[in-house]
């Protein structure tokens, strides 16, 4: 999260992530589907929840450029609606489907 604020605030909004570099590293694919997971059950493990989609957002443009957009708008509403409840106060099916909502929307975005 750091660093990929610091590169934002130098400017560069482009890949955070070396893929070309590094062969052990889980693909942008493979990536956006474990954090996702994580978030499934956000207050789980300290709330690791709202970082991982903190990180989500944070590596936007190493999942893919045209997500840009979409999860600048969608992944903050996301951790917003974490932090406004606690874990008796999510309604687990509403959250679940929130996340299967923005998977969708990033497929149709990438896809697209």
């Amino acid at each position: 999260m750091h660093l990929s604020a610091k590169k934002q605030e130098e400017g560069g909004n482009a890949s955070l992530i070396p893929y070309d570099l590094n062969g052990n590293l889980p693909s942008p694919h493979a990536l956006t589907t474990r954090l996702l997971v994580v978030s499934s059950r956000p207050y789980t493990g300290d709330g690791r929840g709202a970082a991982a989609l903190r990180l989500l957002h944070a590596l936007r443009c190493s999942v893919h450029p045209t997500l840009e957009q979409l999860w600048s708008k969608r992944v903050p509403l996301l951790v917003e609606h974490i932090e406004e409840n606690n874990e008796k106060s999510l309604r687990p099916e509403e959250w679940e489907e929130e996340l299967l909502l923005v998977g969708a929307s990033t497929l149709l975005e990438v896809g697209g």
